[in-house]
């Protein structure tokens, strides 16, 4: 097997020289050619996808690609920059299928943003489709109007072949997986595209023959519907955690206001005991008046649960 191994440019050397590691410790058949894409290949022949790395991406088995784009690049003209290395060889491969898996090991789970309950188990891949769409629809560019204006084009085209396939890379894996496909679409599709995705995923005779096991297999899913719903449940949650927060801080206010000036007591020690009391639902335990009794006296423990008693909390 022959590999192509393109580094690219920023964190990609890095990673590819991991990579190459794990490839050469295998100790199979390879042969791995390297070659320069992105900043890198600008810096080696002045264009970010150079003719000899895409020839030999073409004659090889497969192609290792690390990463292109670093800031310095920012200043070059726009078709020299490192991103169109990684668009053009796209293109050129019709590489028309991005897979994605998002999954979760079980040590990492406390790790997350995410509660550990709420994304234990995470396992998803998602499939993107690459060379379609805006990526190199034409007519696309910058002109001047008759009238000195300038006006910026970019279409959005899709053909029934293009949907055809990644939709069948997307039922093939979910299948595999034993698990639904959904399709994504966003408000931001132009209303055609969006629409012919919509006809050919759901009413495609073909695909519910073909993939199609139960009622469940495949769905129309609106993402911006669901990102929609998600921020109303955010700002729900949100009203609903602030005004619990409003209302605890003058529930505590109002016992503190009961307490304080009257014993010789920290205000640190006042604050802990005071929370604990709430926390219990007007009582302090025994540990805790056990861990205090040496710095608060015991009338203030009475006290602290007969203010939050009287105020009827």
């Amino acid at each position: 097997m022959r590999i192509a191994v393109l580094p690219g440019d920023g964190i990609g050397p890095e990673i590819v020289a991991q990579a190459v590691k794990v490839l050469e410790a295998l100790n199979l058949n390879m042969q791995l050619d390297h070659a320069p894409i992105g900043g890198a290949g600008y810096e080696a022949a002045g264009d970010p996808l150079p003719a000899e790395t895409l020839a030999l991406a073409k004659q090889a088995d497969a192609v290792l690609l690390g990463a292109v784009g670093d800031w310095k690049y920012d200043s070059l003209p726009r078709d020299m920059r490192p991103e169109r290395g990684l668009l053009r060889i796209r293109k050129e491969l019709n590489l028309f299928a991005n897979l994605r898996p998002a999954l979760l090991y079980p040590e990492l789970a406390s790790a997350s943003t995410l509660k550990p309950e709420v994304v234990s188990g995470l396992d998803i891949m998602i499939v993107r489709e690459l060379t379609g769409d805006i990526y190199f629809g034409q007519p696309r560019g910058i002109s001047t109007l008759a009238n000195g204006e300038r006006e910026g084009i970019n279409t959005m085209r899709y053909s029934e072949s293009e949907i055809r396939r990644i939709a069948h890379i997307a039922f093939s894996i979910a299948m595999k997986r034993n698990e639904d496909a959904y399709l994504a679409a966003l408000k931001s599709f132009s209303e055609p595209a969006r629409k012919c995705w919509e006809v050919i995923w759901i009413d495609g005779d073909e695909y519910q023959m073909t993939f199609k096991s139960d009622d469940s297999l495949y769905r129309y899913w609106n993402a911006t519907a669901c990102v929609e719903f998600g921020l109303e449940m955010a700002k729900q949650a949100l009203e609903k955690d602030l005004k619990e927060e409003t209302e605890f801080l003058a529930k505590y206010d109002l016992v503190y206001r009961a307490i304080d000036g009257q014993y010789d007591i920290r205000g640190k020690d006042l604050n802990t005991l005071i929370l604990a009391c709430m926390e219990q639902n007007g009582r302090i335990s025994i540990n805790r008046r056990k861990k205090f009794a040496t710095t608060v006296q015991e009338e203030v423990f009475d006290a602290i649960e007969a203010a939050y008693l009287k105020l009827g909390i």
